[in-house]
């Protein structure tokens, strides 16, 4: 039987709005990934001009519907698992956008690139790992589901 304590493991699914670093930072992705997606061009000197424009496309896609559904998915927690699956969906496209693009601009942009290539693959890494958190609660959550389901089938009726 399901107990307070089993809920207690629901905690990882704390909506990300509570997190203003993660909330600000997913923001900032879906901005950046819209302009770099509808075609702002990189000013002059930026580490994203050492890039192909297909390659700045598609990251700015996976910034843009990552951060975008990382962000509606959080606040959907509240009321529903689903919201924490659309975050996790979304925090994984972040991160593997970040994981292509972030060492790319090493490679490419050398030395000048250093701090913002370490930058964007530490997004990618710290997404990653958040992935990993919401899919370990929401395994949790599924099973403790579960349990109730089968708790509630075995239930008398009052007809």
């Amino acid at each position: 039987m399901v107990t307070p304590r089993d809920l207690r493991h629901l905690a990882p699914l704390a909506p990300t709005a509570r997190n203003p670093y993660e909330t600000i930072l997913l923001g900032a992705c879906a901005v950046s990934g819209l302009a770099f997606t509808v075609g702002c061009i990189p000013t002059p000197h930026s580490v994203a001009t050492f890039l192909p424009p297909l390659q700045r496309l598609i990251w700015g896609l996976f910034l843009f519907l990552g951060g975008s559904l990382a962000l509606v998915g959080s606040f959907l927690q509240r009321t529903s698992l689903f919201g924490a699956r659309l975050e996790q969906t979304g925090v994984l496209a972040v991160g593997f956008g970040c994981i292509v693009y972030g060492p790319a601009v090493l490679a490419v942009g050398r030395d000048q690139a250093i701090f913002p290539g370490l930058i964007i693959t530490g997004i990618g890494v710290a997404s990653f790992i958040r992935w990993r958190q919401l899919n370990k609660a929401l395994g949790q959550a599924e099973s403790i589901l579960d349990e109730l389901e089968a708790h509630v089938a075995t239930m008398p009726r009052g007809d």
